[in-house]
């Protein structure tokens, strides 16, 4: 799990639990599925308030293990952004490689892939404001890496809505070029 110098054993420990998903964080008391609906009484004011709830360790049974909520756990953020991102680069090969001189339904899925880290890079953008976002390592390879595909989307909208089949190569080795800094990322 997460392991860090600075802290002491016991908070060690406590980060363990919510990397592990023993101890969950909610917004506020609709975000936790285990509350009942329509439920009365001090309890679930007192669980609205609190806004952190210890759960097991393990999940008990199928349907408890793929709750929605569970993706408020970092282990399971993170798995899911490394399977995502798997599949983005399965998508981005297949496009490369077909080359195609039409639009395919992978460049569409690669299309909706990419909005969606765009969208995410934004968001952290937002979140923690220019001056903390640069000073991660990966922000600004993964800036260059999201302007080159917007560019890359550009250029071939361009080739299939004006029949410009002399960009249809240039475009696909801008595409190419992101490759230096997507497949890094997998290491």
């Amino acid at each position: 799990a997460l392991q860090m110098t600075m802290f002491t054993p016991l908070s060690q420990r406590i980060v363990d639990r919510i990397w592990r998903g023993d101890v969950v964080f909610y917004a506020n008391l609709i975000d936790d599925d285990n509350a009942a609906p329509g439920a009365s009484g001090n309890a679930s004011i007192t669980r609205a308030r609190t806004a952190v709830n210890v759960r097991r360790s393990r999940p008990q049974g199928l349907r408890e293990a793929f709750r929605v909520s569970r993706l408020r756990v970092p282990r399971y953020q993170h798995l899911m952004h490394i399977g995502i991102y798997l599949v983005f680069m399965c998508v981005y090969a297949r496009v490369l490689f077909d080359n195609s001189p039409t639009f395919t339904i992978y460049e569409a899925v690669l299309g909706v892939l990419a909005a969606g880290f765009i969208f995410d890079e934004l968001m952290q953008f937002y979140q923690s404001g220019p001056r903390c976002y640069v000073q991660h390592l990966w922000n600004p390879i993964n800036t260059l890496t999201h302007l080159n595909l917007l560019v890359f989307a550009v250029l071939r909208a361009r080739v299939l809505l004006y029949s410009h089949a002399q960009w249809a190569a240039p475009t696909y080795g801008l595409l190419a070029c992101n490759a230096v800094l997507l497949w890094p990322r997998l290491l």
